[in-house]
């Protein structure tokens, strides 16, 4: 499975998982997109934190 593939699966299971009359629906929703963030950051081979890809800008 490549990189953007697995962010993709676990977006779209925690956003799935949610309740969108959840009163609380925005505020979990931004949390999952922090950590998709975070995971994108850990996982994607152009991030600063895997390969220093970005070093030059």
């Amino acid at each position: 499975m490549l990189w953007w593939q697995e962010a993709e699966n676990f977006y779209v299971s925690k956003v799935n998982s949610l309740d969108p009359n959840d009163p609380d629906y925005g505020w979990k929703l931004m949390m999952i997109e922090d950590e998709l963030n975070e995971m994108i950051r850990d996982i994607s081979p152009y991030s600063q934190s895997t390969r220093g890809y970005n070093e030059d800008y």
